[in-house]
């Protein structure tokens, strides 16, 4: 997807210059039909829910507090708008100096996109090699370097051959930029989320290429070409410095995959939309433990919140130090039955295993579900 989004203008630019600008509107339009086939054609295998699939407006919000309480998703999208709004200049200034920096016309537009295309399809080749190497925070800083050194070539060089290599440079350095990116959102996602989770990476990505496009138009309108690219070059190269609030790695790797937990066992038969619902979790915990205790809660409050929880909280019995309750609301009891049933990743399941060994006793744990007595 990638390098097509840098070799599709490539070939878009060649065409223009090849038979005008029609044929390349009539040529992308036929271009779907061959879409509508692919779709046409797809069977898709479906993958039942246990709970079958979720109303959209309760989906949309358990994406959001998943957002809310994932810091991991949090940083890869302000890295993707840090990159983005930068690497944008380039898409949207390349025309203006093609004509009036180079003296090209149509065709040679289409190679300088020519030279990003080629840069990108090798960016893709080499990419396996340099995950294998580096770290995603290394090859997104590497990647912003190579980019704001094309942008300089590009803004205050006026020999169109120099800028066509420079050019190749920020292929490689947009596929790399745009592939880290891209894998480190599908890493961090569980399967229950993961689309929702790209689509709101998408329109961060895709927003923010729309949003720099904009500003850097406005930029151009007040100055001149060369003041543009170098203020791009000066922002990628200060980006980097949101690595260290904001790594896409975190020092400890979460396992994704789903842990699912026994479904609640109740006296009560309460209808799926009951709620909301409070649930309860007494731990007895040694004075020794307590502080480990307390930090481990603090991940476990976020698996909670992230699997569904509107409010969590962790609390000290006056009269029994040594007796803390966790409590966490859900909306509804059919949320509360994903929690259990679809939602739990392995490392969430892990945290909570790890609170639960730090207990007295063999890390049995009291739970209760309180379903309020007014209804929703």
């Amino acid at each position: 997807m990638n390098v097509a989004r840098a070799v599709g203008p490539a070939i878009g630019g060649v065409v223009v210059a090849a038979v005008g600008a029609e044929a390349v509107f009539a040529l992308n339009a036929v271009t779907f039909l061959g879409v509508l086939g692919v779709l046409w054609r797809w069977r898709r295998p479906v993958h039942d829910k246990v709970l079958g699939a979720e109303h959209l407006r309760s989906a949309i919000r358990a994406g959001v507090r998943y957002l809310s309480a994932a810091p991991r998703l949090r940083a890869i999208l302000v890295r993707t708008l840090g990159f983005v709004v930068f690497a944008s200049a380039l898409w949207a200034l390349l025309p203006i100096v093609a004509r009036s920096q180079l003296g090209l016309g149509s065709g040679g537009y289409g190679l300088l996109l020519g030279a990003v295309g080629i840069g990108a399809i090798a960016g893709a080749g080499l990419l396996p090699s340099l995950r294998a190497r580096f770290s995603g925070d290394g090859i997104l800083g590497g990647a912003a370097l190579l980019y704001a050194a094309a942008c300089i070539v590009t803004g205050f060089v006026h020999v169109a051959p120099l800028v066509g290599v420079a050019l190749v440079g920020a292929g490689v350095a947009w596929i790399s930029a745009v592939g880290t990116l891209n894998g480190s959102t599908q890493r961090a996602l569980p399967g229950w989320v993961r689309s929702r989770g790209m689509a709101l990476y998408l329109l961060v990505f895709q927003g923010g290429q729309a949003l720099g496009a904009f500003l850097w138009g406005l930029v151009i309108q007040h100055a001149d070409v060369r003041i543009a690219f170098g203020a791009v070059a000066a922002g990628l190269t200060a980006s980097l410095v949101l690595a260290l609030r904001w790594p896409l790695r975190r020092a400890r790797s979460f396992d994704t995959s789903p842990a699912p937990y026994p479904e609640p066992e109740l006296r009560l038969d309460p209808p799926r939309e009951a709620g909301p619902v409070l649930v309860t979790v007494r731990y007895r915990v040694p004075d020794s433990a307590q502080e480990d205790f307390r930090a481990t809660m603090r991940v476990v409050g976020r698996a909670r919140r992230r699997s569904g929880a509107e409010r969590w909280g962790l609390f000290r019995d006056g009269d029994d130090p040594d007796v803390f309750l966790e409590t966490f609301i859900v909306p509804t009891w059919e949320e509360h039955l994903r929690q259990h049933l679809e939602r739990p990743t392995a490392t969430d399941r892990e945290f909570m295993a790890a609170a639960r060994a730090l207990q007295d006793g063999d890390g049995e744990v009291e739970v209760h579900h309180l379903f309020s007595a007014y209804g929703r």
